[in-house]
Order: C-alpha cells, then sequence, then structure tokens
C-alpha cells in the first residue's frame, strides 16, 4: 500500500497525526471501486503541563480520589491520581488540568486525561515526623476556647475545641498538634506563614458554620505546606 503520514501541530501541547493509505482494488480496479483507502487519526497531549497541587498517589487499587454528595473541589492547578478519579453525579472537580493513571468519571471540567503516569511520592526525603511524644490520647484534656486568641508555634498536646464565633489566630512558623482540635458554630483558624502537623491519631474536625482560612509556611523545609498528617494515617 501506498502510505502517507501527516503530524501537526495544533497547539503548544497538543500533535495529532494522520496516516492515509491506498491499495490498489481487485479485477481491473473493480473491487472496491477506486481501491482501498483507510484513513486513521491520532492526538497525542501533554499532560501535566500545569503545576501539580493535588496528588493521590497511594499504590492500591482502592486509593481513588472519590468526591461525593454535593462536595466541590476547584482547583487552579493540576490535579493528579494514580488510581482513579471519580466525582459523583451531585459532586463537581474543575480544575486547569486533571488526569488519572486509570479511569475518570462524573463531572469533571475539562474532560479528565487517563491513562496518565504513576507519580511517586515527591517527599520521601521531607522530615515530617512528630518531634515529641504528648503523653496523653489525643481526645483528652480538651480546652474549651471561646475568646479571640492567637497561638504561638510549637507543640500543642491537648485537645482544643474553638466555639461560638471565636477566631483561634496561629502564629507563624510549625504547629505540632498531638490532641484533636474541634471547630463548632462559626468559629475560625486563621494566620499567615503557617503549616499545622497533625501526629497519629490527630482528628480535625469542623462542624456547623466554621472555617478556615491559612496561608501556607513561607520559609524552611516546610515551605509552602498548609496541612500534614501522619504518614501512618
Amino acid at each position: 500500500a501506498q502510505v502517507t503520514v501527516a503530524a501537526n501541530i495544533v497547539d503548544e501541547a497538543t500533535i495529532k497525526v494522520t496516516i492515509d493509505t491506498y491499495r490498489m482494488s481487485f479485477f481491473g480496479n473493480l473491487l472496491p471501486a477506486g481501491g482501498f483507502h483507510t484513513h486513521v487519526e491520532a492526538t497525542a497531549m501533554t499532560m501535566g503541563k500545569s503545576p501539580l497541587c493535588v496528588l493521590v498517589m497511594g499504590p492500591s487499587a482502592g486509593d481513588d480520589l472519590h468526591l461525593t454528595g454535593g462536595s466541590q473541589l476547584q482547583a487552579p492547578c493540576l490535579v493528579h491520581g494514580n488510581q482513579n478519579l471519580t466525582v459523583d453525579a451531585g459532586a463537581a472537580l474543575t480544575a486547569t488540568e486533571s488526569e488519572a493513571g486509570l479511569t475518570a468519571t462524573g463531572p469533571i471540567t475539562p474532560s479528565a486525561n487517563m491513562g496518565a503516569p504513576v507519580i511517586g511520592d515527591p517527599f520521601t526525603a521531607l522530615n515530617t515526623s512528630f518531634p515529641t511524644n504528648c503523653t496523653q490520647a489525643p481526645g483528652s484534656n480538651n480546652v474549651n476556647i471561646t475568646a479571640n486568641q492567637t497561638l504561638p508555634a510549637g507543640v500543642h498536646c491537648g485537645s482544643m475545641t474553638v466555639v461560638g464565633n471565636t477566631v483561634l489566630t496561629l502564629g507563624p512558623g510549625e504547629h505540632y498538634f498531638g490532641g484533636n482540635l474541634t471547630l463548632k458554630g462559626g468559629a475560625q483558624i486563621a494566620g499567615t506563614d503557617v503549616v499545622m502537623i497533625f501526629a497519629k491519631g490527630v482528628t480535625l474536625d469542623f462542624k456547623g458554620a466554621s472555617s478556615i482560612s491559612l496561608v501556607g509556611r513561607q520559609s524552611g523545609p516546610l515551605a509552602g505546606f498548609v496541612l500534614i498528617d501522619d504518614r501512618a494515617d
């Protein structure tokens, strides 16, 4: 057969390849009339051209990113899952780009790329271990915070509950929580140049109309992080 191959650059991240073939027909150009013609095309798109901000890297089939109910994830960056991205009918995932190692289903805007390469843990050399052992259990020695205050960086072993419309401001630096942190009512956590690091088994629980507004750590080995949970969790 005569083969013609063409590769066209659609944009900076897309190449379209087309292949056309022609072969003479049988019986003096009768079967089929005009000969055999085939046309195939494929489009190759760059994956991961946006900054990565959500990475689901578990090695097992159940280590998926799954949005349920009416939940929404809005990301001005790349969302990547080594396994599946699953978004239920009432939920929504909107990102600059999204990609999955296996399948992507549900309301995802724009449509996700599938068959993406596996991304390993980029933070294996990062030390996120708790600096000291808190002697009490995560849910014990609870302190109710009912007035606006600033919590200096450091190790916080006891559990805390922020209630009412109280604003708990986290001072700049690393905050290690060895006890549970609970927000109720219209309570708020705020802070700039802050990272929250949770020990194994510790929970961060938002109830009612409570909210969190943090700007992540701006210097040091944990620059860019806002929340870090123990790897064993």
